[in-house]
C-alpha cells in the first residue's frame, strides 16, 4: 500500500489537532505501508526528503506556502458577504482552487507539482477549506486515484456555507467524520451516505507515557493547594477570553487559583489577551502564559491541572479533551457543533453555552468545591477514551478502508 497524506502543515510547532493526528497515523501506518506526507511550511526554504520512500519510515515533503499578500480576514469578509457568486456567474470556468486560495490567503504550486509526480495509490487529506485539501482532491481526480477526506467541519461555522466545499465532499471516494452528528450534516448536504464513514480520531492509551504534575508544579512554583485551571489554546474561538473573564469574576470565591494558558494568538487577539491577562493578574490571580510547550511538559501541565477549560465554538472532536481524559482530568466544553456527542454533560465533563462567562464561572466554582465530581468526570472520560478512541483499533479501520478503495 502506497499512501499520500496531504495536510496544510506538518512537523511544526502549534499544529492543529487534525494535523497532529495525521502525523501520528502516518508514523504508525508506515510499518505496513509506504507513506509520504505532503505539507506546506511558513519557512522560505523547501524541505523535502531526498530518500526513496520505503516502509518503516515516513517521507516528508514540506514546501513553502505562497502568500497572496493580504490578511485572511479580508478574504473571509469577501466570502461571507459575497460568496463570490457574482464572479462565478461571469467567469463560468473559474476553478474551485481560486476559492480555496482566496479564502486561505495562500497557495503552494510546489506541493501541487510534487504530489503530481508521487508514486502513490491513494491520497488522504484533512481539514476544509484549505489549499492543501483542494490540491489533494484535484491531483486525485487528474490521476484517477482514490481520494479520502476528513473535513473536520465546525458545525455552524462559516465553512458550512461554502458550496465548493461540498463539491469536494460529493466527489470524494470516502469522507471520514469523527461523529455521527457531522456525518448526518454532511449526508444532508447531498453526499452519498455509503461514502461517509464515522471513524473518530484515536489516541494511544495503553503504554502511553503520562505526565508528571508534581514536576510541573515544582518547576513553576505552583502550590499543591492551588486550584489550577489550564487553558490549552490562546484563541478567541476556543473560548480563551471568556474563560479569563470568568476567572476574574470567580477569583474571590476560590482560595488560591493559578491559570496556565498555552499557545499563541493572531495579533489583534493577542492584544486583547495581553490586556485581559494584565487585568486578571491585577485582581490577584496568578497567570502563567507559557506559549507552546514541548510534548513532555505539555503532558505535565495537563497532569498538574485540576480542570482543562476549552469552551470552544470551533471543534469537530476536540483533541485537547482526549489529552485531558488520558490523565483522568475533567473538562469544560461548549454546547457547540458535534461536541455534545463527545463531551456529555455531567458524565465526562461540563458543557456551557459558548460565550456564557457566567456559566463558565459557575462550572469552575462547582468543580473547585467538589473534588469528588472532578475525579468522577475525569475517570469517566478515561474510561470512554479507552472504549471509543483507542488508537490502534481505529488505525485498523483506516487500513481496511484504504485497502477497499484501492482494490475497487
Amino acid at each position: 500500500m502506497k499512501l499520500a497524506y496531504v495536510v496544510q502543515r506538518s512537523n511544526q510547532q502549534g499544529l492543529t489537532g487534525s494535523e497532529l493526528y495525521i502525523q501520528e497515523v502516518a508514523t504508525a501506518i508506515c510499518k505496513s505501508a509506504t507513506v509520504e506526507v505532503f505539507a506546506t511550511t511558513s519557512k522560505r526554504i523547501v524541505q523535502s526528503s531526498s530518500s526513496k520512500p520505503a516502509r518503516g519510515h515516513v517521507t516528508y515533503h514540506l514546501y513553502p506556502a505562497r502568500s497572496l499578500g493580504y490578511p485572511r480576514f479580508v478574504a473571509r469578509y469577501m466570502m461571507n458577504r459575497f460568496n463570490l457568486s457574482l464572479a462565478r456567474r461571469f467567469v463560468s470556468r473559474l476553478d474551485d482552487g481560486f476559492y480555496y486560495s482566496l479564502l486561505y490567503g495562500s497557495t503552494s504550486p510546489k506541493l501541487y507539482e510534487s504530489l503530481m509526480r508521487a508514486n502513490v495509490e491513494i491520497v488522504h487529506s484533512v481539514a476544509v477549506p484549505t489549499p492543501a485539501a483542494w490540491i489533494a482532491w484535484k491531483i486525485s481526480v487528474r490521476r484517477g486515484l482514490p481520494f479520502v477526506i476528513n473535513p473536520y467541519l465546525h458545525l455552524g461555522g462559516e465553512e458550512n456555507t461554502l458550496p465548493f466545499v461540498f463539491r469536494m465532499l460529493r466527489n470524494a471516494s470516502a469522507v471520514i467524520t469523527p461523529t455521527q452528528l457531522e456525518r448526518k450534516f454532511i449526508v444532508g448536504q447531498g453526499v452519498d451516505p455509503a461514502r461517509v464513514h464515522v471513524i473518530p480520531d484515536g489516541i494511544v492509551v495503553v503504554g502511553r507515557q503520562l505526565g508528571n504534575g508534581k514536576r510541573f508544579r515544582e518547576k513553576h512554583e505552583i502550590p499543591e493547594s492551588d486550584f489550577l485551571v489550564l487553558i490549552p489554546r490562546k484563541e478567541e474561538p476556543k473560548g480563551a477570553l471568556h474563560t479569563l473573564r470568568a476567572v476574574e469574576k470567580v477569583r474571590k470565591k476560590i482560595h488560591g487559583i493559578t491559570v496556565v494558558i498555552l499557545g499563541d494568538a493572531i495579533p489583534h487577539v493577542q492584544r486583547m489577551v495581553t490586556e485581559l491577562l494584565s487585568k486578571v493578574r491585577d485582581s490577584g490571580v496568578r497567570i502563567l502564559d507559557l506559549g507552546f510547550l514541548p510534548a513532555e511538559e505539555y503532558r505535565d501541565a495537563i497532569s498538574a491541572c485540576d480542570v482543562l477549560v476549552e469552551p470552544s465554538c470551533v471543534e469537530s472532536l476536540g483533541r485537547v479533551y482526549q489529552d485531558a481524559w488520558l490523565e483522568s482530568k475533567p473538562v469544560v466544553a461548549a454546547f457547540s457543533g458535534a461536541i455534545p456527542e463527545v463531551v456529555v454533560n455531567d458524565l465526562n465533563g461540563i458543557l456551557v453555552t459558548y460565550g456564557d462567562v457566567r456559566a463558565i464561572e459557575q462550572a469552575l466554582l462547582h468543580l473547585y468545591e467538589s473534588p469528588d465530581i472532578r475525579r468522577r468526570l475525569g475517570d469517566n472520560g478515561n474510561k470512554i477514551l479507552r472504549e471509543r478512541y483507542e488508537f490502534y483499533s481505529i488505525l485498523r479501520k483506516l487500513e481496511a478502508l484504504y485497502q477497499t478503495l484501492i482494490d475497487a
